[in-house]
């Protein structure tokens, strides 16, 4: 079954998020470096520990905070035994 021409070259309207899209948190903001600090000393308590599933753990509770990894994962590599 094939579609027709004119239904293809339409442009997809997706609907609009509900309600306001929240900013971004800047450096500044207490609450986000309270949420780094706890990631971090969590993630390098991980490193120690050589537990994979933690780590993985932090990096999916950072994506849901909207917190980039690298701000709480770059910690000395002495900590981790499988860094280069």
């Amino acid at each position: 079954m094939a579609a027709c021409p004119e239904v293809l070259a339409r442009p997809i309207r997706w609907p609009k998020p509900p309600g306001r899209v929240p900013a971004p948190m800047t450096a500044a903001d207490p609450r986000q470096q309270a949420l780094i600090a706890s990631l971090r000393s969590r993630f390098a308590e991980a490193l120690r520990s050589g537990d994979a599933e933690a780590k993985k753990a932090l990096f999916k509770e950072a994506v849901y905070l909207g917190i980039q990894p690298d701000l709480f994962s770059d910690i000395r590599s002495d900590l981790d035994p499988g860094a280069p």
